[in-house]
């Protein structure tokens, strides 16, 4: 890429934005319209939780605010059979395990991942998806949420944008989750992070790996960068590694392409140090500000 070949010569921006606090949980955001999705998915399940299955025909509704533009409410069984999806009714008592988006992202069991773990029973995924009457996917972020019918059966109740803008909770929460996988993994965690068809890359938002000496480890986005020395090509990294190596997490703010580009935009990049059997890790992953 002509953006590596010169990047000594570089006229890189790096700003401080302040030191991260402790884990950021998704209940509150940046932008309207992410708060009014995962509004609507809350709603979407209190419904269910009330009428039941009876609910769904509420979902179907052309028009209504469960089912209006490019948004609209999917309930799928803990099994991954679609069970209501007004936009996609092809979907309807299909088993959806094995669907993968064009990156091979094993959707439904994202979307289980998220409803039925540890950290609670609501969350979001990424994935390829085309819009109503088009062909081509495009991403869209997915709110997925559990919910109980009084009938006693068990349901995924979900809605997504194609536009939404990209959050900063998201970000840090990729990081965590991945900071979680390194340290009860070390370097075995790494092909989890790599994939392009996994959690950890999504539309520009990518986590990476690197060394406390600046070698990088695991970059889905930039592979070619993988056993590189960041801070001797010249890279934000030697800016901002005396700063999270001391601080532990940070935020940060530099310059660096998009994948797929060699045009530098400016960037702002959540980081964590963490440890596994003595071996120090940096996990990064940022937002472009013209996706926020």
């Amino acid at each position: 890429m002509k953006f590596f070949a010169g990047i000594a010569a570089l006229l890189m921006t790096f700003a401080l934005i302040g030191p991260a606090s402790a884990r950021m949980a998704c209940d509150s955001y940046q932008h309207k319209e992410t708060g009014e999705l995962v509004k609507l998915v809350r709603d979407a399940v209190k419904l269910v939780r009330s009428k039941g299955e009876a609910a769904f025909k509420d979902f179907e509704k052309q028009g209504s605010r469960w089912n209006s533009g490019d948004r609209w409410v999917t309930v799928t069984d803990l099994s991954g059979k679609g069970v209501c999806n007004p936009r996609f009714t092809q979907a309807e008592g299909r088993d959806l395990l094995e669907f993968r988006d064009r990156n091979g992202k094993p959707v439904l069991n994202y979307m289980l991942r998220e409803v039925t773990g540890e950290d609670g029973d609501e969350g979001w995924t990424f994935f390829y998806w085309p819009k109503p009457g088009k062909s081509t996917p495009e991403w869209r972020s997915l709110y997925v949420a559990y919910a109980a019918a009084p009938s006693g059966k068990e349901y995924i109740v979900s809605a997504g944008d194609y536009d939404l803008p990209m959050e900063r909770c998201f970000v840090r929460n990729q990081v965590d989750q991945v900071a979680d996988l390194v340290q009860s993994m070390g370097k075995e965690a790494f092909p989890l992070i790599r994939g392009r068809d996994g959690e950890y890359f999504w539309r520009d938002t990518y986590v990476f790996v690197m060394s406390p000496d600046g070698t990088e480890l695991v970059n889905p986005a930039f592979p070619e960068n993988e056993g590189r020395n960041m801070i001797e090509q010249n890279g934000p990294a030697k800016q901002y590694m005396p700063i999270v190596l001391k601080k532990k997490n940070v935020w940060v703010r530099y310059d660096w392409p998009k994948p797929g580009s060699d045009k530098p935009e400016p960037k702002r990049t959540y980081l964590r140090k963490v440890e596994y059997q003595g071996n120090v890790y940096i996990i990064g992953c940022g937002v472009y500000l013209s996706d926020e």
